[in-house]
């Protein structure tokens, strides 16, 4: 039914955007296991079709992994975070850990880009 599959994909995308509020820790390890099986599933769609992956999709664009999740900590998940602390001052810890983890994200992509 519709209602559930719709009902199923909040809940997915609510876990998507919470996920980069975790301590870091948790959050890098829970985000390189993500983008192992991104990467994986991308490299089967280059070398089997015609179709192109995305941009964080195959292992050639591993060093690339933080800039994507960089990407979605400072659109999506942090314009989501700001508008529930607005909300509710109970979210800021959401937010602050949103921030943080953005922060981590984008030195460990300037550390990489260095390696390069």
């Amino acid at each position: 039914d519709g209602k559930q599959e719709h009902a199923a994909s909040m809940m997915i995308t609510g876990c998507d955007l919470s996920a980069i509020t975790k301590p870091w820790e948790v959050q890098r390890m829970v985000a390189e296991k993500i983008a192992s099986e991104f990467f994986n599933q991308g490299d089967i769609e280059r070398t089997s079709s015609d179709t192109r992956p995305g941009t964080c999709t195959t292992e050639a664009s591993r060093m690339s992994c933080p800039r994507c999740k960089l990407g979605l900590s400072t659109t999506s998940a942090w314009s989501c975070m700001s508008l529930l602390e607005k909300a509710n001052p109970l979210f800021r810890p959401l937010l602050d850990g949103c921030l943080s983890n953005r922060r981590n994200w984008s030195n460990l992509g300037e550390r990489r880009d260095v390696l390069r």
